[in-house]
């Protein structure tokens, strides 16, 4: 066990934690685009499956940035703990439902590919979204924010198209499932704990 925590944090010691963390930002980069070499810039171990996990955890403080920002613009009271919830249902929930879905199809031979592929597209989504977030605060701009906000959900979506495709089946139906059970936990995320102001 000691051994197997080594290697796990093994790629967070000096500076190799901004490399384990930007190049995998480049491998879903390559992924969109098509590029069979995106393998290449993901640690596809156990110890890198693990060290995923970094990606939601990373994305939590965009996360709730852009939950407060939204809740700043438009003067309404910001329950902290509702967006905590949120991010800990998608973040947990969505992996706990592809191994549901994929035990059920007989499809789990990528999971843990999958998983480490869309732990480290959530830090993206994120990031992306926190760039737009300046849009939200001004009136002028922020139906600019919706339609850029949608343009980088679709991407996201179709990040995660991309990485069920390669990664667990070349169904089309199980891709479109993998897809549909991320907008499941995000819509059961809100459910469970909104945030609207």
């Amino acid at each position: 066990m000691r051994r197997w925590m080594g290697e796990v944090l093994s790629g967070l010691r000096g500076g190799a934690w901004l490399s384990g963390v930007t190049t995998p930002l480049r491998g879903l980069v390559r992924l969109m685009r098509l590029d069979p070499a995106w393998p290449a810039d993901f640690d596809l171990t156990t110890a890198g499956f693990v060290r995923s996990f970094l990606g939601p955890l990373l994305a939590l403080p965009a996360s709730l940035a852009c939950d407060g920002l939204s809740h700043a613009a438009q003067g309404g009271a910001w329950p902290v703990s509702a967006s905590l919830g949120q991010w800990a249902v998608v973040a947990a929930g969505y992996p706990l439902a592809v191994l549901t879905a994929c035990a059920l199809v007989g499809a789990t031979r990528g999971f843990a590919a999958f998983v480490i592929v869309s732990n480290w597209a959530s830090l993206l989504l994120y990031l992306a979204l926190l760039a737009l977030e300046p849009l939200a605060l001004n009136a002028a701009t922020s139906g600019a924010f919706e339609f850029a906000s949608l343009l980088v959900a679709a991407g996201f979506m179709y990040l995660l198209w991309r990485a069920a495709w390669e990664t667990l089946s070349h169904q089309l139906g199980v891709v479109i499932l993998v897809v549909l059970l991320y907008l499941a936990a995000a819509a059961g995320a809100a459910a469970l704990f909104p945030i609207s102001p």
